[in-house]
């Protein structure tokens, strides 16, 4: 399926995963790895990780199967790293095929 979107995934996005917290109980980020993607500012309404309704700034479609959790750093191409308030795996008939991450 990617190889049809290839196009649309004309950005670049940095994944850091969680490896442990500081004192102060944050999280501390492992090295980061750049994958390819399409991201989308746009508001919308989804479920947070305490499961409670929140709005999002915009969503991450990353081609590549990261394992992303709410703790990890995502840092988009304008520098910034949002919360990440859900990320999950989709699957094609050939497997998973690509992250998608809303964040805050």
């Amino acid at each position: 399926m990617l190889s049809d979107l290839a196009d649309l995934f004309s950005a670049t996005v940095h994944h850091a995963p969680a490896a442990g917290f500081n004192r102060q109980g944050e999280p501390i980020s492992g090295p980061a790895t750049p994958y390819r993607a399409r991201v989308l500012y746009r508001a919308r309404l989804v479920r947070g990780p305490n499961g409670e309704s929140v709005v999002s700034r915009g969503e991450v479609w990353i081609a590549g199967t990261p394992m992303i959790g709410l703790q990890d750093a995502l840092t988009l191409p304008d520098g910034t790293t949002p919360p990440i308030l859900t990320a999950e795996l989709l699957t094609d008939e050939a497997g998973p095929s690509h992250a998608h991450v809303f964040f805050g």
